[in-house]
């Protein structure tokens, strides 16, 4: 892949790749964009990829995505981070704020995010499907999304459970300074 001088490119698509990605994507230093999404046979990001500090979107949906550099917790201006759920338990290093989106009752997928573990992320938003599950599962996937006790700021929208998770009550661990709920029902 050669992308000559390409110190000013904002966006980059990439449709196909290898088990990983050449190094020199990390010196796009101004890159804003990056979008990896159905590269099925990516495994690694390149190890300087904390370099990118101007990126605020990072697209890897449908790769093989097993492991993520330490330097990604420099990628501090990261707003979006696309991703498959599950895909999250490699992702420990994540800094300063997430957001899931289209959650859904998939009890497997929650389980292998591992958020508990996600010790620098401070805020996390999750974003529950609008179409319902059964009760049980919708709160059965809450309770597996569990955040970090580090985390200040939770914010959930349209939950449809009729009870929180245990790990919000009183007396326990994890409970973040401020608790958003939206478009509950």
């Amino acid at each position: 892949m050669g992308l000559g001088n390409s110190s000013t490119l904002g966006t980059l698509k990439v449709k196909a790749a290898s088990e990983e990605l050449p190094e020199m994507i990390s010196n796009l230093c101004n890159l804003q964009t990056l979008r990896l999404n159905r590269c099925s046979k990516l495994c690694r990001l390149p190890n300087g990829i904390g370099n990118l500090v101007s990126s605020r979107q990072l697209e890897v949906q449908n790769t093989k995505l097993e492991e993520v550099p330490e330097t990604a917790c420099n990628l501090s201006n990261l707003q979006t981070l696309g991703c498959d759920i599950g895909k999250l338990k490699v992702l420990n290093n994540l800094c300063s704020s997430l957001k899931i989106s289209n959650i859904e009752a998939s009890g497997k997928e929650a389980h292998e995010a591992i958020l508990k573990d996600k010790e620098y992320l401070r805020e996390l938003t999750r974003r529950f499907n609008s179409r319902s599950s059964s009760d049980e599962e919708v709160k059965r996937v809450l309770e597996l999304l569990e955040p970090h006790p580090n985390s200040d700021i939770l914010k959930i929208w349209f939950y449809s459970g009729s009870k929180f998770a245990s790990w919000n009550r009183k007396g326990r661990s994890v409970m973040p300074r401020r608790l958003e709920i939206h478009s509950c029902q």
